[in-house]
C-alpha cells in the first residue's frame, strides 16, 4: 500500500490463489499473515480499509479479488485513532513470535501449504512504517529492547495452529515472562544493521557495534532434505552441556526434539502450557543459555555451507567452549533437522569479511 497514492480513486487489488481454500474471508487471511483479526485493527495499524471483499458466492471467496484502499488522506493518525499501547504491545510481541516460530504444517497437502517467506528483518522495516503513521518511537524502542534483553512479559503466545484464525489472535493468555534468549542475539544484530532506518537510538548493551559483526560460514556436510524450501531454513546452535546427562530421560527428549521438532524447545510456553514432557529447569536453562536460532542466513546447497552476519563475541565465545557447541540446520515449515549429524561449531565455523571495517 505505501506505493499507492492517497486518493479515493486509488486502490490495491489482491487475491489468494495459492491456498484460497485455507481462508474463508479476508479476516482469516490477515489473522494468519499479520495477526490482524478485524477491519478496525487493520485501520489502526495500517490506515487501510477493505473496500470490496471477495465474492462470497464462490466456494473460496479469496480466490476473487479483494480491494484495499487508504482510509484517510493524511499519513499520520490522530493519537486517538492509534491502537492503545497495551493492545499494540501484545500485537507486536505476537507478530515477533509468529515470525520467529511459525507453526508446523503438512507439506504433503500441497494446496494447504502456507508459505512464510518473511524473517525477522521485516520487523525493522515495519517499525519505520509504524512511526510514520504516528506510533510513538518510545513504544517500539522499549519492545525491541525487551526482546533483545529477554524481558518480554505478555499475554500473547507463539502460534499453536496454522492457519491462525481471528479468535486465535484475539485470545488473551495469562500474562507471563516468555524467554526470547534463542532469538535475542539475532534481533540485537539486526537492530544494529538496521539502525540507519530506525526512528530511535539504541542504548542496550546487548546490541553489538558494527565493528563486531562479521560474516561467518558454517560447513554442514551431512545436509539432506526432502522437498526442500530454501526460504524455510534456519541455523540452530545448541550446547551439549545444557542438554542433561545422557542417562537422564530429559536428554533423550531434547535430542529427539532437536531432530524432529525443535520448535517445541524454542517455544518458551510449550512445556508449561502444551506438553509437560518439555517442562522443567533443564528445558528452561537450555533456552536461556544453550540454544541460539538464526533465521537470517543464506544456504549454498552445492557447497553445503550456510552463511550469516553474526557478532564476533558470540561465535568466539562458543568456540572457547570447545566441543560443547554444535551447529545444524532445520526447516521451519516442519521443524525437522535437515542434516544427518550436527557439526561441531569449533570445526564448522569460518570467519569472513567484516560488516563495517
Amino acid at each position: 500500500m505505501p506505493i499507492v497514492r492517497r486518493s479515493p480513486a486509488a486502490n490495491l487489488r489482491a487475491n489468494c490463489l495459492r491456498n484460497s481454500d485455507s481462508f474463508s474471508d479476508v479476516e482469516d487471511y490477515l489473522s494468519e499473515y499479520q495477526l490482524i483479526p478485524d477491519v478496525t485493527t487493520l485501520k489502526a495499524l495500517t490506515q487501510v480499509a477493505v473496500l470490496v471483499r471477495g465474492n462470497t458466492e464462490l466456494p473460496y471467496p479469496l480466490a476473487d479479488f479483494t480491494f484495499y484502499s487508504w482510509c484517510q488522506p493524511t499519513i499520520k493518525h490522530d493519537f486517538s485513532s492509534l491502537l492503545p499501547r497495551k493492545a499494540f504491545t501484545k500485537w507486536f510481541y505476537a507478530l515477533f513470535f509468529r515470525l520467529a516460530l511459525p507453526f508446523e504444517q503438512d507439506i504433503f497437502q500441497h494446496s494447504k501449504v502456507i508459505h512464510s517467506p518473511l524473517n525477522l528483518t521485516i520487523l525493522f522495516r515495519l517499525i519505520t512504517h509504524l512511526q510514520t503513521l504516528g506510533y510513538p518511537s518510545h513504544w517500539m524502542s522499549e519492545l525491541l529492547n525487551n526482546i533483545v534483553e529477554n524481558k518480554v512479559t505478555t499475554t500473547a503466545r507463539p502460534p499453536r495452529t496454522k492457519p491462525l484464525r481471528p479468535a486465535d489472535v484475539r485470545r488473551e493468555y495469562r500474562s507471563r515472562h516468555l524467554c526470547t534468549s534463542p532469538f535475542a542475539q539475532e534481533m540485537a544484530t539486526l537492530a544494529r544493521l538496521f539502525q540507519p532506518l530506525l526512528p530511535f537510538s539504541l542504548n542496550s548493551t546487548a546490541i553489538p557495534s558494527q565493528k563486531e559483526i562479521y560474516k561467518y560460514h558454517f560447513s554442514i556436510p551431512t545436509y539432506e532434505n526432502h522437498l526442500p524450501r530454501p526460504s524455510n531454513l534456519m541455523l540452530i546452535f545448541f550446547n551439549n552441556k545444557y542438554c542433561g546427562h545422557p542417562r537422564d530421560s530429559c536428554f533423550e527428549v531434547i535430542m529427539k526434539a532437536l531432530k524432529n521438532d525443535s520448535r517445541t524447545l524454542l517455544d518458551p510456553s510449550w512445556g508449561n502450557e502444551v506438553d509437560n514432557t518439555l517442562k522443567g529447569f533443564i528445558f528452561e536453562n537450555l533456552r536461556e543459555k544453550g540454544l541460539v536460532a538464526w533465521s537470517t542466513c543464506a544456504w549454498d546447497i552445492e557447497k553445503k555451507v550456510a552463511s550469516a552476519w553474526m557478532p564476533e563475541s558470540l561465535i568466539e565465545g562458543m568456540q572457547r567452549d570447545g566441543k560443547n557447541w554444535m551447529v545444524g540446520i532445520v526447516r521451519t515449515d516442519i521443524w525437522e533437522a535437515t542434516m544427518g549429524v550436527p557439526a561441531y561449531l569449533e570445526d564448522a565455523a569460518a570467519k569472513r569479511e567484516q560488516w563495517c571495517a
